[in-house]
């Protein structure tokens, strides 16, 4: 004698065997986002506090610092003026290397000199403090805005450009064979 199965079973079977499987291959194909997590960075307040200090260290010696400490071994800032209020890491200047321990939660951009367009970008936070937040930062004129991130991607790319074409520029020529 012969099984008589209904072929609609058996299909039926098949494509819920089918559709179970597609799910469970979904389940671990699909990469979970991490929670966002609130990074160090500073706040508008002390941005506009760093580029005042910018600003006096310029008065004084005719250009602007090189690196962020000059500005607090000068005392225009207090290292905790460079970091995030939640950061519990000692601040201490590294006597040997003359720079922090740990990298400021602001980037500068002292290859941009005060003559250069007002595009260009001279300070700004390089992470995110909140979710959905935005990047403050501070142009060359001394503007302040607060960016989203493809903002602030092509201002660095204005800046990054410009700073490689002035670096380009100011090479010595190579010498000449037989010259």
């Amino acid at each position: 004698m012969r099984d008589k199965t209904h072929p609609f079973t058996i299909v039926t079977l098949l494509c819920l065997l089918l559709a179970g499987g597609v799910w469970i291959a979904s389940q671990y194909r699909t990469p979970k986002r991490p929670p966002f997590q609130p990074a160090m960075s500073i706040s508008e307040p002390q941005i506009h506090k760093v580029w005042e200090a910018i600003g006096g260290f310029s008065k004084e010696y005719n250009h602007r610092p090189d690196t962020l400490e000059m500005l607090t071994a000068g005392g225009y800032l207090k290292p905790v003026d460079l970091f995030d209020a939640r950061r519990k890491d000692a601040l201490a200047i590294d006597a040997q290397a003359g720079r922090f321990a740990i990298n400021p939660d602001v980037l500068y951009f002292p290859a941009v000199w005060a003559e250069d367009p007002t595009d260009l970008v001279l300070l700004c936070t390089v992470l995110l403090a909140e979710k959905g937040g935005k990047y403050h930062v501070i142009f060359n004129d001394g503007r302040y805005a607060a960016l989203t991130p493809h903002e602030l991607v092509m201002a660095l790319n204005r800046t990054y450009e410009y700073i490689g074409g002035k670096v380009i520029l100011s090479a010595p020529a190579a010498s000449q064979p037989g010259g």
